[in-house]
């Protein structure tokens, strides 16, 4: 009887010790990346809850290495550690050998593309202005290594952090440079051919962390080619505290999501943009990323909010590889946690949550899943034509990037040494 007794009590224990566990324990997909543990925006120890729920959505779908997503952004550092796995690699292209293996216009493109072409005013210094190649680095800027790690970084490399879909494959499309002024910039036209570049090469989701106050026709029918094409879009809401509608964030399209960013606490980012045109908020504020020459650093802006919801883009076509980008849209709206805080903050009043969008679900809950600008393959559309000029709206000084204030505003320090 005794024995009975202490078998019973000792089921009783253990039953409640598994009740008890923080989520993080019960996941058991909580990463060994070193900084994992300062990535408040997927997992939050300070703050529970005001988070993505990224180790429980792991558990559903950690992302498929098939998944390609396209970052357009400045340009990006090879090299670094946290990254260099994740690279997307054209199975089309033989490296250098001068041939255009894969018939698709671009000789040698063995990772994306490099479309800036600024030949006025700069002298040659080494950061390649002039002509459209195929290497998209640029050491004058971290952002668009910063915007990789959020989206794509290693998972599970013990070292650095890990990424909302550390296993899909990121394409790097060069669209910036730094202009006389010494000012990042995005060139219009650079993006625009990046997205038609993305959208033809097998790209699943295209994230774009720049915008301005422009609207553009010609940058309007590009993305809706890449959307009727099965590319969702994300794209960040822009850091000026306002109202005021940015593109290419505010362009409606059904599968274009357009993100502001929120705090650890689960409050609106006070640069954030907000209003009815911002579908979506994510975690903004001191967000831990890659940077160049193998470092980690803390950002903040709606430039990293974005990457967010592309990985959790990236994870549904992963999971739900047969949604259309209007579905996916819908589906990450549907699914946010609804916060009174972010009430005037976006459409949703809400931030975006990674386990809730994936939770498995009939498909005719997604959605929409008819009309708009869903993708089809009915008839095959051409590609919007563009012109060497066109600034397409996207770039010149009205282009919004957190590069241009976090060297003044954050701490970057060398990798390893993260504090």
């Amino acid at each position: 009887m005794k024995i009975r007794f202490l078998m019973l009590l000792f089921s009783i224990v253990i039953s409640l010790l598994t009740i008890w566990k923080p989520a993080a324990a019960i996941s058991g997909t909580t990463p060994n990346d070193s900084l994992f543990s300062q990535q408040w925006g997927l997992n939050n120890i300070n703050t529970v809850g005001a988070d993505i729920n990224i180790l429980e959505a792991w558990d559903i779908e950690p992302g498929d290495p098939n998944v390609i997503v396209a970052i357009i952004d400045m340009g990006f550092d090879l090299t670094h550690t946290d990254l260099q796995n994740n690279i997307w690699k054209n199975p089309g292209e033989i490296p250098e050998n001068g041939i255009d293996d894969d018939q698709n216009g671009y000789i040698d493109d063995i990772i994306g593309w490099d479309f800036v072409n600024q030949s006025e005013g700069y002298e040659d210094d080494g950061n390649d202005y002039k002509d459209e190649d195929n290497d998209p680095t640029l050491s004058q800027s971290s952002h668009g290594n910063e915007v990789f790690g959020v989206i794509g970084a290693t998972m599970n490399n013990a070292i650095g952090i890990a990424g909302v879909t550390g296993r899909c494959k990121m394409m790097l499309i060069r669209a910036g440079y730094i202009n006389t002024q010494g000012k990042a910039v995005l060139s219009g036209a650079a993006i625009i051919k990046g997205i038609i570049y993305a959208t033809d090469n097998g790209a699943s989701v295209i994230n774009i962390s720049s915008g301005s106050n422009k609207y553009s026709n010609s940058y309007h029918d590009v993305l809706k080619y890449a959307i009727d094409h099965g590319v969702v879009i994300t794209c960040s809401a822009g850091n000026e505290g306002s109202n005021t509608p940015v593109y290419p964030a505010a362009y409606n399209l059904d599968g274009l999501i357009s993100v502001g960013a929120s705090t650890d606490e689960d409050q609106p980012a006070r640069f954030s943009n907000r209003g009815d045109w911002v579908d979506v908020s994510a975690p903004g504020q001191h967000i831990v990323s890659t940077m160049n020459n193998d470092r980690y650093g803390q950002i903040h802006g709606t430039s990293f909010s974005a990457p967010i919801v592309a990985g959790i883009a990236a994870l549904l076509v992963s999971h739900y590889p047969d949604w259309t980008p209007a579905q996916i849209h819908d589906r990450i709206m549907a699914t946010v946690d609804v916060l009174e805080s972010l009430k005037d903050a976006n459409a949703t009043s809400g931030r975006v949550n990674a386990y809730r969008a994936l939770l498995n679900t009939d498909i005719n809950d997604a959605g929409n899943t008819g009309g708009g600008n869903n993708a089809t393959n009915d008839a095959e559309q051409p590609a919007p034509g563009v012109s060497a000029n066109d600034d397409g709206g996207g770039g010149g000084g009205g282009c919004f990037l957190s590069i241009t204030r976090e060297s003044a505003i954050d701490r970057i320090l060398p990798k390893g040494v993260f504090e």
